[in-house]
């Protein structure tokens, strides 16, 4: 949202989003997960040689904000999604809101305090797009593309506000506008994975607006659940509806987790396929594919 940081006083009991349907996803975490104590090192582009990987962390240094992660990124995947600058800011945010997960802070009372918290994270938002622009940049100075060659024309340098963007909710700083079926709310994004008789495997909140981020780390945390409860037996399919339909996504729960993915392409409420939407994977899961209510895991 454009425009200088701004805090609003939205409701901290509004309704949450049910994100479409509930998900089924296993491992919790994406590639190249990291805990502050031991950062995983994110590998840049192989050399011209092809022999060496080139470590690309972009650590932060914290004035007043105390609760900043050390980013990392994987090159390799980020520039896999064809997402160029944005990509990479994605990444960021996502390494950000990971970061405040594992590290929560209680809300006070005290309108100062929270007013004083609503600042500090725009603070720290603007910060990982600036890491964030700081790597993508050092990529496009420093990596290759596939044939070996060095990349053309540089990139226009990133410039970043004088005041951080976007808004934060005083009451329930974690929370996010969504976008709902019937409009918006001040919530959240909820994701729940079940069995085939319905008995809930999994359920986690996100703020995310989009669910078909969530098909992986929900079937991962499916998995880790079903193995805690000792179920050596895992889930083979994994059925969700159209929000959760991304290639991408699908492929890495298929060659990661082998689990089948079974997703329509579109909802009931299309007449026709999506210009372009036809044929091969498409026609497949549209033939065997049934829209579920949740998303769900099949043994």
């Amino acid at each position: 949202m454009a425009g200088s940081g701004e805090v609003s006083d939205g409701c901290a009991d509004a309704p949450a989003s049910d994100g479409g349907s509930a998900g089924a996803v296993l491992d919790g975490g994406p590639a190249g997960e990291k805990t502050d104590d031991e950062p995983c090192e994110a590998v840049s582009p192989d050399s011209a040689e092809g022999d060496e990987a080139r470590p690309l962390t972009a650590p932060v240094t914290s004035n007043s904000i105390d609760s900043t992660p050390r980013y990392v990124f994987d090159t390799k995947r980020i520039v896999a999604r064809g997402q160029g600058r944005e990509g990479w800011s994605r990444d960021a945010r996502r390494q950000l809101e990971e970061h405040r997960c594992k590290h929560p802070q209680p809300v006070p009372r005290s309108r100062r305090e929270r007013l004083v918290i609503a600042a500090e994270r725009l603070e720290q938002e603007l910060e990982a797009d600036r890491r964030a622009n700081e790597a993508y940049l050092h990529y496009k100075a420093t990596g290759r593309t596939s044939d070996g060659r060095r990349f053309g024309r540089a990139p226009n340098p990133y410039v970043p506000p004088e005041v951080p963007e976007g808004k934060v909710n005083v009451s329930d700083p974690d929370s996010h506008y969504m976008k709902t079926n019937d409009g918006y709310v001040q919530g959240y994004n909820a994701q729940a994975v079940v069995s085939e008789q319905q008995i809930v495997l999994a359920a986690e909140i996100t703020t995310s607006t989009v669910d078909w981020s969530q098909l992986d780390p929900m079937v991962s945390a499916a998995i880790a659940e079903l193995e805690q409860a000792g179920v050596s037996d895992g889930p083979r399919v994994a059925l969700a509806d159209c929000q959760y339909w991304n290639e991408e996504h699908m492929d890495e729960v298929v060659a990661n987790k082998h689990i089948q993915v079974l997703i329509p392409p579109e909802s009931q409420a299309r007449a026709d396929p999506r210009p372009g939407w036809t044929g091969g994977r498409y026609d497949f899961m549209r033939r065997v594919s049934v829209l579920p209510c949740k998303l769900t895991t099949q043994w």
